[in-house]
């Protein structure tokens, strides 16, 4: 590199010296070898000669690129000189201190000035190549050079941009930043800091293993490329990119008679409080369960297109629950007319009306409610009373059923099933699953359309005295890979202390809320994980993630943390040159804050397989 200065000045002054001895100077080819003989026997000093030539080339793009916007002048550069000789120079943004140093080609080291201008010393030649990059930062930054690259063309380079971000260790992010207990940022994590530790800083097996696949299959990485309203190429635009919703849909039921005011008086807490959470999908409880419509279907009425105009998706649950006490104890005198059975109790149906009521309730039902996805038969391994009755073949006919009449022909159809995941059985593989496997595959074969699979998912009862490990949870989620379906977590929750075997204490809870949270996000085909009991009940069972004056539990707060803290996506920088950011960032939906000379354009789009790179499209600014 010394050589390559070496071998400018020497270009320089020949050129120098031409011009003088063109005007009968007094220069002489003798004293030009002397220059350069002196310049190789110099470490650190230059001639006076040299420091005044640069110091008038310096000047020439000083200043570019200050402010908001497009950090350049025509093409970030300037025009040609008089004397072949070509500066660098730019600014630095975001968070930045003097200590934070440049250096051009591994040679010229600089620091900042206050106003965050840089403007390199050392000239250039035309075609000469350049590499700006950062020497020196403070521990607490991370400071990234747009523009890094280039050759010399004829021009000032000018348009080099240098984005500091503060730089947080992942163990540093274990201090609440906001300690409100209404707060619902996931700033505030009062109580949970040692998980929150565990989750930025443990370095046990299961957890590396999960942040793999979490790296591997909920995120993505690409190109952006920025165009104007023409569709022309915008260089140098700064933006700020925030994820704003998770392609994985994390959720929340509703407890409809909360949400509606009919139980409690808090209908407006309640509703701010389960939007303040941001959930994805949503579900009723009770809502849409056949045998509950008369103290539930006008509130249900209400409720699906309130939750549609946030724009969050509903399930539903459930159009079969085919045992008896989780049928309606009587047929009404209504029912038996419409569908030409006798009243009285489903048990004491005959079979061919038994089979003509639960075909009717399923037809009437699945077409009644716009929904994403159904439930369509809930439990069946230890409810099976119609099946005893009128044969296990039915099964398969209600999926068939319900295909045939949803009122949205995209819905889903799940068998949901409790204890699959969370069985506190010993082994990878335990009797509850392969019974869930057998009545799965008994639909499958007989050709119903079985999409999906629902796995409740609520944990509480100890495994061998223990908590249920993070390997086993994974390894029962793995043996279901073989029919290539997607699972949903449905009714996830920790059972409380109050219940029988559940867990003892809110601590714990919160502990097995991350971790059953972290393995199911890692699992590529899980799609969903759904809180079940969002508020307090009152009923002592501790399965709630927010108290009755809105403010999170533990449990909450765990849920929050991972949610909009630990898995989100955010990030300060620019477009190049060429219009171009490459863009890492969990799969969802986002926006982006275009800046160009102090206006900002916000630009949705979505983040889903960024393989072959995306374009944004500005619908004001035109270059």
């Amino acid at each position: 590199m010394k050589n390559m200065r070496i071998l400018s000045r020497l270009i320089i002054s020949i050129l120098l010296c031409n011009a003088l001895f063109a005007c009968g100077g007094g220069s002489s080819k003798p004293d030009i070898e002397q220059e350069v003989e002196q310049e190789q026997d110099e470490n650190a000093n230059e001639t006076e000669t040299e420091t005044e030539t640069e110091t008038e080339t310096e000047g020439e793009g000083e200043g570019e690129g200050e402010g908001e916007g497009t950090g350049e002048s025509e093409g970030g550069s300037e025009k040609e000189t008089d004397n072949g000789l070509y500066s660098v120079s730019g600014q630095v943004h975001g968070l930045y201190q003097q200590s934070l140093k440049l250096s051009v080609n591994d040679d010229e080291l600089i620091e900042i000035n206050n106003a965050g201008d840089f403007s390199f010393s050392t000239t250039y030649l035309d075609q000469q190549d350049i590499l700006v990059s950062v020497s020196t930062q403070p521990d607490n930054l991370n400071c990234n050079v747009i523009n890094a690259t280039t050759t010399i063309d004829k021009s000032h380079v000018t348009d080099v941009i240098v984005q500091c971000s503060e730089q947080l260790k992942q163990c540093d992010k274990t201090t609440a930043e906001a300690t409100n207990s209404l707060d619902l940022s996931g700033n505030n994590i009062t109580g949970i800091e040692a998980i929150v530790e565990d989750v930025e800083c443990g370095q046990q097996q299961w957890r590396k293993d999960a942040n793999q696949r979490i790296a591997q299959h909920r995120k993505t990485a690409g190109k952006i490329t920025l165009l104007d309203k023409n569709g022309d190429i915008v260089k140098n635009a700064k933006v700020h990119i925030e994820l704003q919703q998770h392609q994985f849909k994390f959720g929340g039921i509703v407890q409809a008679k909360m949400w509606d005011g009919s139980e409690g008086n808090f209908s407006d807490l309640y509703r701010q409080t389960y939007l303040g959470f941001n959930f994805t999908k949503a579900g009723l409880q009770n809502g849409l369960k056949y045998k509950l419509r008369s103290g539930f279907e006008e509130i249900t009425a209400r409720l699906i297109p309130w939750l549609k105009s946030y724009n969050i998706p509903v399930r539903g649950h459930t159009l079969i629950w085919p045992g008896w006490g989780n049928m309606e104890s009587t047929i009404s005198a209504d029912d038996a007319q419409r569908f030409g059975i006798s009243a009285g109790s489903p048990s004491e149906l005959s079979n061919a009306d038994l089979k003509t009521y639960v075909d009717s309730i399923i037809k009437e039902w699945a077409a009644k409610w716009d929904v994403e996805e159904w439930d369509v038969a809930n439990e069946v391994r230890g409810k099976f009373d119609v099946q005893e009755n009128l044969g296990y073949q039915e099964e398969a006919h209600w999926f068939k059923l319900a295909k045939q009449h949803v009122k949205n022909p995209n819905a889903i159809l799940f068998l949901n099933e409790n204890r699959v995941v969370s069985d506190n059985a010993l082994g990878d593989v335990t009797d509850k699953m392969e019974v869930f496997e057998s009545d799965m595959l008994s639909i499958l074969d007989n050709d119903g359309p079985l999409e999906a699979l629902g796995f409740q998912s609520r944990f509480g009862t100890l495994v061998d005295g223990e908590l249920l490990d993070a390997e086993t949870m994974y390894k029962r989620l793995e043996y279901f890979d073989q029919y290539n379906l997607p699972i949903a977590a449905t009714e996830f929750e920790m059972k409380g202390g109050a219940e029988n075997l559940g867990i003892a204490t809110e601590y714990e809870r919160a502990l097995m809320t991350e971790r059953v949270m972290s393995v199911y996000f890692s699992k590529e085909n899980v799609t969903d994980i759904l809180v079940w009991t969002f508020f307090d009940k009152g009923d002592g069972k501790e399965r709630h993630i927010v108290e009755l004056d809105g403010s999170p539990n533990l449990r909450g707060k765990t849920w929050l943390y991972m949610v909009k803290k630990h898995w989100h996506t955010e990030r300060h920088d620019w477009f190049n040159r060429s219009g171009e950011l490459h863009f890492d960032g969990f799969k969802g939906t986002y926006t982006a804050t275009v800046s160009i000379d102090g206006v900002d354009e916000e630009i949705m789009f979505e983040w889903i397989d960024a393989s072959s790179g995306i374009n944004l499209q500005l619908s004001n600014y035109t270059n």
